[in-house]
């Protein structure tokens, strides 16, 4: 379970930028050019799809729609995937600047790693 949680953190950054999309991953930082998006779709489980790209990177950390209907909540997540999609479809509701390393962020891991280290290490010395 615990596993399971950190990889959906992971993925909850999206940066959209003048050449395209950056999605933070567990490892690295993934790049989607606009050229390769087709549209963006928000799945049942709460992660946005790229459809239209080579590869299709899953990414975003968004309730389920199920989820923001039980509670009355009109869905970021669906308002992420609409906003996304009229972007790869139109260069004129793009950002007009390139989006730095700053914005962009780094690969999750960097800070996963350690926690993973010292939350082993405090189980471990928990049950001598």
């Amino acid at each position: 379970m615990a596993g399971w949680l950190c990889c959906r953190v992971g993925l909850w950054r999206l940066t959209a930028d003048l050449n395209g999309v950056h999605i933070r991953r567990m490892w690295t930082v993934t790049f989607l050019p606009w050229s390769e998006i087709g549209r963006v779709e928000l799945r049942r489980d709460g992660l946005l799809e790229f459809v239209g790209a080579t590869e299709i990177p899953l990414a975003g950390l968004f309730p389920p729609p199920w989820a923001d209907r039980l509670m009355g909540r009109r869905g970021a997540g669906g308002r992420a995937a609409q906003r996304l999609t009229e972007m790869a479809r139109n260069a004129d509701l793009r950002p007009q600047a390139r989006a730095g390393r700053a914005a962009t962020g780094s690969a999750f891991a960097s800070r996963a790693l350690p926690l993973a280290v010292a939350l082993f290490a405090a189980a471990e010395w928990i049950h001598r």
